[in-house]
């Protein structure tokens, strides 16, 4: 490949695709971040200035990975999570008490082997 070529988009694949237990057996769904949800961003992180790097990004260079489960009238967001590609760094906000942050980590971890692959 090219020096300025870019890698493709990763296929996050079954890992995305599955519901996990965390502990205490709550039911959580990882799931790549999409524009439409800036405002569950905004409500979970409580920094209005974050939302948009957290909803719009390209896939080439960097992936945002949010942990939901199921409540009333849709989901609940429980962390949220984001691997750059460029540099390897990964940054998470979860509860460690409920292990979403490990489940993010592990999902963030998988995300970048494949896309060194």
């Amino acid at each position: 490949m090219a020096r300025n070529e870019k890698k493709p988009p990763v296929d996050p694949g079954p890992m995305l695709s599955r519901t996990h237990e965390v502990d205490g057996g709550e039911p959580v769904r990882l799931r790549l971040a999409r524009p439409s949800d800036a405002p569950r961003v905004e409500a979970f992180l409580e920094e209005p200035a974050a939302v948009k790097r957290f909803t719009h990004f390209d896939p080439r260079e960097r992936l945002v990975v949010v942990a939901t489960r199921p409540a009333k009238g849709g989901e609940e967001f429980v962390g949220l999570g984001e691997v750059d590609f460029e540099d390897g760094g990964q940054a998470i906000e979860a509860d460690p008490a409920e292990g979403v942050d490990e489940l993010i980590a592990g999902a963030l971890d998988h995300l970048a082997r494949s896309r060194a692959a």
